[in-house]
């Protein structure tokens, strides 16, 4: 791998042309890739983006709307008072023609529309089948009958006005396809501002208000472009204003900005070519690339300045070298942490996973090829200046060593409670999510929406539908009582505010034509009379509620509740009651916020699969990495805290668990785990160095706490500037995410130092990096009966030197207790008497020399290095802890030892003789 950086360093021309031409042709697949005359990044923020295409609450709807249509229609209030007045329903009159009268509208239902059957009396001559405004322009005088007949009238009163609050109501029905887009000249939000300029300005009509799913969706839209708009710009000024104090160099500032730059192209190129749109999920991923982009630069730079590179390629391949293992963990890790959430059931999530891993994966590449050819390319510029600040985080990385290991046990116990309680606190964590109520209190559409809650009694539509398997079923006697019981068992339940259903219509047509029932609201003793009411007196109305074949029926449902939890909750009740229904019906609760809040209620089960999926393919990666169970269970520690301070806030604060905030857990351990990757790969090798675990905590930690402080900081900056969004539920992911990953830091530099001091750590890049030629176990004898990975571990113990030609190994006479084992070259052993150099022996692969030393006596000779020799050189101390650390290994070297000492005692006392 190094040899392929190596090359990469030499021709930093060639890599930045490269990177340049991706960038094009990233540009030019997103511009080709957009619409004709669309914008570079679509935005569709409707409930069906956070859906899934396939579910069986998505084929109930599928099933709705084919069989009653797809259009939704906005709802619109007015307040008058008295509203039954004459002067008020002539101006609901006005209102609602020239509401019929705008473009796109398909229908209008309200009092100037919507028959009042109910007004006939027995003894009237002809059936008055007009409507409230229509019956009261005939018949000024009858203004008494004609509004306690509509209060009687179940399609009118709480469906088209409520009288306690004097509030009317129109609800539009758009043309086909309309609210989609549909390609019709209909522009939802403009017709919801025609509608309600028309309200406002007709005489004797107040407080208009308009809602609907197309337009809580372009609010949404519009919310979730403000806040891309906001935040990213914000998160990028407050990162790089933090980089240019931390650094001193905009230069510097600049080249990592660019990485990040052709980052963000790549990613949202790969989006292009999937089709994605920015959602209220997918809209996060930009800024977090951008924070990730910050972090991967932030360890680069750090490296390169601590190097003092400016143009010196030599220090340019140390510098990477140094830096480049750890990186591409890092992007490896945080990789896995963000593809677990490819297993959630939301679309959009789905779609971030996407997203992100490809913005990180692009950034992992660029931060080891891209930045240190621009960083070298401009070396002259950037010269060869020292980290600021380098002084006081040695400072620091000193009393925090010597504090983390005097009080290790005492960390690592507090650590382990902080885990226990987050683990109990998130079991009250439960699935949630608003739409909305994800608006600000001043937000007029959620303002709109709260007042038509108030005043008309649910401003959303759920619906149920009934599905028979033969014709006319639905109007049976017995069916259609059982139907009307769960109607009025509905119109009991505190978040329904209104249902229609197609029996309350049958009956209302029963009263009418039947004088004999004295209007009483009772539903006909046979089938064949409901039908003939249904064909010969059905509406506009009655067709949407039940087909022309009476198979299907759907009764519509307005709900005051906006939270997921409490629609799931609604829902469940319903089907169970629902069951009670005759067996020859099938009766399901759809609509989007059903589909909504099931899906969201899908999100807890799937959360928990996602962040085990990531922490075992993470441990697997450590295990793979330090080559020990226990090292890899170390390693993991620390970022299960963070974690578990996220669920166990959630379950504290009753923060749900929506499809913006199922984010963070797995965002968490996948940047977590690098921080203590860094760590632990400096601390193994400063352990190695310096044979002192106190020397190898504070260097390690003064090497990463100034990069690792950095990166926190531009993290949590990063998603802290969520909080500018004006949707909450980002504000909450940005809040929740900079608060795991400031504890994440605290973990870092608290208990990532206090395990480590407990146990030697060895790497799979060590072992890989160590030569000991073919069959060290077969060629040196000190290695007899060891495998070729506990030879590794065991010159990993030891300190692996090469050896200059004419460099003098050990020198006659002096006091020294090293071992040393050739593992290649050629050594010389020669005394010095009488003023002459006496060459006693030469000494190749495998030959262990020094023991004498190694048990208190003086050097008997000098050994001299030939030519270029790679030896292993080890004491007491090295062995010590090789025998604490594995056990094995020590105890089979000891043997070794034994022998080879047992065999020269063997030679010298057969010379003697």
């Amino acid at each position: 791998m190094m040899r392929w950086l190596n090359a990469l360093l030499s021709r930093p021309r060639v890599v930045i042309a490269v990177a340049t031409l991706v960038s094009a042709l990233a540009a030019l697949t997103i511009v080709l890739n957009r619409e004709d005359g669309g914008p570079l990044l679509r935005v569709d923020a409707s409930f069906e983006a956070l859906i899934p295409g396939e579910s069986e609450e998505g084929r109930v709807m599928d099933r709705l709307e084919l069989f009653f249509g797809a259009s939704e229609p906005l709802l619109a209030i007015v307040h008058a008072e008295p509203l039954f007045a004459a002067e008020t329903l002539r101006a609901i009159a006005d209102a609602h023609d020239q509401i019929a009268q705008l473009p796109g509208v398909a229908n209008v239902t309200s009092l100037a529309s919507a028959p009042n059957l109910l007004f006939n009396e027995p003894d009237d001559p002809t059936l008055d089948v007009g409507s409230v405004t229509q019956q009261l322009a005939r018949n000024p005088e009858q203004l008494a009958r004609v509004r306690n007949s509509a209060a009687r009238n179940p399609m009118l009163a709480g469906v088209l006005f409520n009288a306690d609050t004097d509030t009317a109501a129109f609800v539009i029905t758009p043309e086909e396809g309309a609210a989609e887009g549909g390609g019709t000249e209909l522009d939802m939000v403009a017709l919801a501002q025609r509608i309600s300029e028309i309200l406002s300005d007709t005489e004797g009509l107040e407080q208009p208000a308009v809602t609907g799913n197309a337009l809580i969706s372009a609010a949404t839209s519009d919310a979730v472009w403000t806040g891309l708009i906001r935040t990213l710009p914000v998160a990028v000024v407050l990162v790089v204003a933090l980089l240019a104090l931390s650094f001193r160099s905009t230069l510097v500032v600049v080249l990592g900005s660019m990485s990040i730059g052709v980052s963000l192209l790549v990613m949202w190129a790969v989006g292009a070519v999937a089709d994605l749109s920015l959602n209220m999920v997918t809209a996060i991923a930009p800024p977090v690339v951008v924070a990730f982009g910050i972090m991967f630069s932030i360890h680069m730079v750090s490296e390169w300045l601590r190097h003092s590179v400016g143009e010196d390629t030599r220090l340019a391949r140390r510098a990477v070298g140094a830096v480049a293992v750890p990186l591409l963990l890092n992007g490896l890790t945080t990789s896995i942490g963000l593809a677990a959430l490819g297993l959630s059931p939301l679309p959009a999530v789905r779609e971030f996973a996407l997203l992100t891993v490809t913005g990180v994966v692009s950034l992992t590449i660029l931060s080891v090829s891209y930045l240190p050819a621009l960083l070298l390319l401009m070396g002259s510029h950037i010269g060869q200046q020292k980290l600021p600040g380098e002084g006081t985080a040695a400072k620091a990385a000193r009393w925090l060593a010597a504090f983390d290991i005097r009080w290790r046990r005492h960390l690592v116990v507090l650590g382990a409670v902080v885990v226990v309680i987050g683990l109990i606190m998130a079991q009250r964590v439960e699935p949630g999510s608003a739409y909305v109520e994800n608006f600000a209190d001043n937000a007029p559409v959620r303002m709109d929406y709260n007042r038509i809650n108030q005043q008309l009694g649910g401003a959303a539509t759920i619906s149920v539908l009934l599905e028979t398997p033969l014709d006319h079923v639905l109007l049976d006697p017995g069916v259609a009582t059982a139907v009307d019981d769960f109607v009025q068992w509905a119109r009991s339940q505190p978040e329904i505010g209104a249902v229609a259903s197609y029996v309350d219509h049958v009956k209302v047509l029963n009263a009418a034509m039947q004088p004999e029932v004295d209007g009483a609201l009772v539903y006909p003793d046979s089938a064949r009379l409901a039908r003939q009411l249904v064909n010969f007196g059905g509406t506009d109305a009655v067709r949407g509620l039940i087909d022309p074949r009476q198979r299907h029926a759907r009764l519509t449902i307005r709900i005051t509740v906006d939270h997921s939890s409490r629609i799931r909750d609604l829902a469940k009740r319903m089907e169970r009651q629902l069951n009670a229904l005759p067996p020859a019906l099938q009766a399901s609760v759809t609509g989007t916020p059903v589909m909504a809040a099931y899906t969201v209620d899908r999100i807890v089960d799937r959360q928990w699969l996602s962040v085990g999926a990531a922490l075992v393919a993470i441990f697997l990666v450590l295990l793979a990495l330090f080559l020990s169970m226990r090292a890899a269970l170390i390693a993991m520690l620390p970022n299960l805290l963070p974690v578990s301070v996220y669920f166990g806030l959630l379950g504290i604060t009753g923060i749900g668990l929506n499809p913006a905030t199922s984010l963070v857990a797995c965002l968490v351990i996948g940047v977590a785990v690098d921080d203590t990757i860094h760590f632990l790969a400096r601390f193994n090798a400063e352990a190695r160095a310096r044979g002192s675990e106190g020397a190898a905590v504070s260097h390690a930690l003064r090497t990463i706490l100034r990069p690792v402080t950095l990166t926190t900081a531009a993290l949590c900056l990063s998603f802290g500037v969520f909080a500018l969004s004006p949707l909450s539920s980002h504000t909450e992911f940005g809040l929740l995410a900079a608060l795991a990953l400031f504890v994440a830091w605290l973990t870092d530099i608290f208990i990532t130092p206090a395990l480590g001091s407990m146990v030697r750590i060895v790497t799979l890049w060590d072992l890989l990096r160590v030569d000991l030629g073919q069959s060290p176990q077969y060629t040196v004898p000190l290695l007899t009966g060891l495998s070729n990975r506990q030879a590794r571990l065991f010159a990993l113990t030891a300190r692996y030197e090469t050896v200059p030609a004419g460099t003098d190994i050990m020198r006659e006479g002096e006091v020294s207790a090293d071992i040393c084992v050739v593992v290649d070259g050629q050594l010389e052993v020669w005394v010095t008497r009488n003023g002459q150099r006496k060459v006693l022996n030469c000494l190749f692969r495998g030959a262990t020399l020094g023991e004498a030393g190694y048990f208190g006596q003086k050097r008997t000779a000098t050994v001299t290095a030939k030519g270029e020799t790679r030896i292993l050189r080890f004491d007491a101390n090295d062995l010590e802890r090789l025998r604490r650390r594995h056990p094995r290994i020590a105890a089979l070297v000891l043997r070794n030892l034994n022998r080879i000492q047992a065999e020269r005692l063997a030679h010298a006392t057969a010379m003697l003789r």
